[in-house]
């Protein structure tokens, strides 16, 4: 069940992203701009949503006070008294009839800042009627556009090698050893040689993890700290291969003109090096099946407990690299000043890192795993059903199973996620068909025989 639902005019969409982003930071469940499941009419699809929604957020602007779609929505949201008005544009007197008289939070000059005052009166409006359901900046944002603020980039021409790649996997295994790169050295851990290796040509470049136990979660006296991240709990893992990289669209694209992944939706933002995004956990599981296919070995997602080991990399702070935000733009791409040029009262980092949104995977420095951007650029979905707390997690490090598993784990944060969500403990969840512009992914597989 979605915690919002908003109806607006498709031509305002740029705007309401920014409504549907926010909303998202203080962990509400957002349905705005849905891709309909298979079997299932547009209308109904938004019906159902609409009808399940704890709160509906009407935006009301020079297009949609005449659209008739936006009224009649608006109208069941008033019919059940959970309707929150939001002012787009000057138009109180072109409001439909029946709306006039129900006040509405003017978001006229608003741009973005979330210590606006006319903000905090629909923070509060829609709080007081649906309590959000997930982890701040994670809630679900399905196929978001734009934002407003966002330069597009051109995109880069997909590659067309499938049936090359196909040919060559049946000549013979390709096997890529990476040697680290002089950064990679410089950053290692005491005593950990960082072994890289491709399975194909267009296959994730993989990093070997070594075997080794450490305690997950944060303690109570960790800053920032989300009451999900505990109890802390000692893991012991064995030695598995984690992406050195989130999945790429060249990766992610190789997969769809071979037939085998849906293709997803880069916003116009570019393709090439940059994370794939709009990547539901479903549709990784159809990725993960064609690397399976193509080489014949284990590709998997990483479960939580894998995930975090290889994001602390044998540290205990806050990041990977120490407790310090400062020093957050060397290795993440998070909310920072370049992000916050478009919005002015956003929370973040006193740095900048040069992205407004997604950057080209390897732009930071790796953590002592050799590995890149395990703290931000996109949220990184993990196998685990996800559970509010770690008393029953496996001191193996095996998935969760247990509970509601149409919920799954996402990990790392995102570029717009605050020095909080950044951190190696914090957590993230979607429903497992959420696609959205902060949602990506990173594989792992097992070693050794398949």
């Amino acid at each position: 069940m979605p915690d919002i639902f908003i109806s607006y005019a498709r031509s305002d969409r740029a705007r309401v992203a920014t409504i549907a982003a926010a909303l998202a930071d203080e962990g509400f469940d957002v349905w705005w701009d849905p891709k309909i499941e298979p079997g299932e009419t547009f209308r109904g699809g938004i019906e159902k949503a609409l009808t399940a929604a704890k709160c509906v957020v009407v935006v009301w602007s020079k297009d949609s006070v005449k659209r008739n779609w936006v009224i009649e929505e608006a109208q069941e949201g008033l019919d059940r008294q959970v309707l929150v008005p939001i002012l787009l544009d000057d138009v109180v007197n072109e409001l439909p009839r029946g709306f006039k008289s129900v006040q509405a939070a003017d978001l006229t000059g608003w741009r973005g800042g979330r210590d606006d005052p006319n903000w905090q009166v629909v923070k509060a409006r829609v709080a007081g009627l649906a309590q959000p359901s997930g982890v701040p900046g994670t809630a679900a944002l399905a196929s978001a556009p734009v934002l407003s603020y966002l330069k597009g980039i051109s995109r880069q021409a997909l590659l067309g090698m499938a049936l090359l790649l196909v040919a060559s996997l049946a000549a013979g295994v390709y096997v890529y050893r990476a040697a680290p790169t002089r950064s990679e050295r410089e950053q290692a851990a005491p005593g950990v040689a960082i072994k890289g290796f491709k399975d194909c040509p267009q296959c994730p470049e993989m990093v070997e993890i070594p075997a080794g136990s450490f305690l997950m979660g944060s303690p109570p006296s960790e800053e920032g700290r989300f009451a999900n991240e505990a109890p802390q709990h000692a893991v012991t893992l064995k030695a598995f291969a984690a992406g050195r990289f989130e999945v790429t669209w060249d990766e992610w694209n190789a997969c769809v003109a071979a037939g085998s992944c849906p293709s997803a939706d880069d916003l116009g933002w570019g393709g090439g090096r940059l994370p794939a995004i709009n990547v539901s956990w479903t549709d990784v599981r159809s990725y993960l099946a064609w690397l399976r296919r193509v080489t014949g070995k284990d590709y998997r997602l990483l479960s939580e407990a894998e995930w975090e080991y290889a994001a602390r990399a044998g540290t205990t702070s806050r990041y990977s690299f120490g407790d310090s935000e400062a020093e957050l733009c060397a290795y993440a791409n998070g909310a920072d000043q370049s992000a916050k040029a478009g919005h002015a009262d956003w929370q973040a980092s006193s740095c900048s890192d040069g992205f407004a949104h997604t950057a080209p995977v390897g732009s930071f420095k790796p953590n002592k795993f050799g590995l890149y951007d395990m703290h931000g650029n996109v949220w990184e979905w993990v196998q685990d059903c996800f559970v509010e707390s770690y008393a029953d997690a496996a001191p193996d490090g095996a998935p969760a199973t247990s509970g509601d598993c149409s919920i799954r784990t996402l990990r790392g944060g995102a570029w717009y996620s605050t020095p909080s969500v950044l951190r190696s403990a914090s957590r993230g969840k979607a429903s497992l068909n959420t696609r959205s512009f902060v949602f990506g992914v990173r594989v792992a597989r097992a070693l050794g025989a398949p």
